[in-house]
């Protein structure tokens, strides 16, 4: 009976680990929250925390008790989840139908389910105050945005408009879901809060000039 009552617990310590395991996101350390129980019980403020939808459907990061196979993927369609980019120890973008959001977790291998805070999309050299010269004009600073791909360029072009952003930038579409931008930096947080912006970095330095024959 003891050895019983050992198993078990050692049995959800291991769970435990395994729902708060940290992962490096794009160079910040990020524990995913235990919460897959609140969720599944419905609490209000767990599903607050994950934001609003776009066009139908939560941008989330999940974590998985393991990476997902093709099998499984197709098992999370039918829950309404699209699981796209790896960022690091079982935990994925993903993008659930807002209809679907209540019934995702109690479906699936998710251990944990949650938002991306604008401040993790930011590069370090973004968040410090040694932006290099290539990378600033004037005022502005030039970035390059990730977008997840499952959302329009029209729903992507309407919110640049909506934040006051008046040039709209050449979207580039698969594979790579990227835009170049010239912006004042006071208004990179602002864009970083947009759930559809998966992350923000400075533009690429110039390419070195051939040399002259």
């Amino acid at each position: 009976m003891v050895r019983f009552v050992l198993l078990l617990l050692c049995v959800a310590f291991a769970g435990s680990l395994v729902a708060q395991t940290p992962i490096d996101f794009y160079g910040h350390t990020v524990t995913p929250p235990k919460n897959i129980a609140s969720l599944q019980k419905g609490a209000k403020n767990a599903y607050a925390a994950l934001g609003r939808p776009v066009e139908g459907q939560y941008i989330l990061l999940a974590q998985f008790k393991e990476d997902p196979t093709m099998s499984d993927r197709l098992n999370l369609k039918q829950y309404g989840v699209t699981v796209y980019d790896n960022v690091g120890t079982q935990t994925y973008f993903v993008a659930v139908k807002s209809d679907k959001i209540r019934q995702c977790t109690k479906k699936t291998n998710m251990v944990s389910l949650f938002a991306v805070k604008d401040e993790w999309k930011l590069s370090a050299m973004i968040l410090s105050d040694s932006i290099p010269e290539y990378a600033l004009d004037g005022t502005k600073v030039g970035i390059m945005v990730s977008y997840l791909e499952s959302i329009s360029e029209k729903t992507i072009k309407a919110r640049l408009k909506a934040l006051g952003l008046k040039q709209i930038p050449k979207l580039e579409g698969k594979p790579y879901y990227t835009f170049d931008y010239w912006i004042e930096r006071k208004k990179i947080r602002t864009l970083a809060k947009e759930a559809w912006v998966k992350r923000i970095r400075l533009v690429y330095p110039p390419a070195a000039a051939e040399p002259a024959e």
